[in-house]
């Protein structure tokens, strides 16, 4: 298989998948596609189209965290992959999440009070444009529920919360029922609507 003109590395389908997508080239779209079996070739013209390889940081939101780490920030930039990893000062995030090629989630490591450089690495190579958070020694403020939706649901029913400030190590509860939490943003959990039991008559 070729790639304008470029011999794949390697001719498994799954191989091929994998060599598209981490194949090094100049931006833009290649020549074509081919496949080659014996003397037969197929041709898919602009089937294509490479794109810059190196991921750019554009904002860390909120750009403040706590030096025990846990604070959630929303990254946005270009050339997202999902095997790219947040660093913080050199730190790997505790936990990321891959949202697009766009945006990710990423855990903040703990670290000492400062301003930290916040890079993208894949295989070691940092970002060629970074941002920076701070870190603090002061209390973070408690998450914020501002939104609930759906406001109804039935037990196991996934509900979406807006506010500020979440964490990954938040606990949601209804009532006195803990939540399971399916998905934490910084300004978003995902939670699973708890089985609670209903309310026992009072006893004559």
């Amino acid at each position: 298989m070729l790639f304008g003109g470029v011999p794949a590395t390697e001719t498994s389908p799954s191989a091929v998948h994998r060599d598209e997508r981490d194949h090094t080239t100049a931006s833009g779209r290649c020549g074509g596609r081919a496949a080659r079996c014996a003397a037969d070739s197929f041709n898919f013209a602009n089937g294509f189209t490479y794109v810059s390889s190196s991921p750019i940081v554009s904002a860390v939101v909120p750009s403040f965290g706590s030096t025990a780490g846990g604070t959630l920030v929303r990254i946005t930039g270009a050339n997202f992959r999902r095997r790219l990893l947040p660093f913080f000062d050199n730190l790997p995030a505790r936990a990321a999440e891959f949202i697009s090629t766009t945006e990710m989630i990423g855990d903040v490591p703990p670290h000492a009070a400062g301003k930290v450089a916040v890079a993208l690495r894949c295989s070691g190579a940092p970002t060629a444009r970074s941002r920076r958070l701070s870190y603090s020694t002061a209390a973070e403020p408690s998450g914020q529920i501002n939104s609930v939706t759906p406001l109804a649901g039935a037990p196991g029913q996934p509900v979406t919360l807006s506010g500020i400030r979440f964490r990954r190590d938040d606990t949601v509860t209804f009532d006195t029922a803990s939540a399971v939490l399916l998905s934490a943003a910084p300004d978003a959990d995902v939670v699973r609507v708890p089985d609670i039991l209903p309310a026992k008559p009072p006893s004559r």
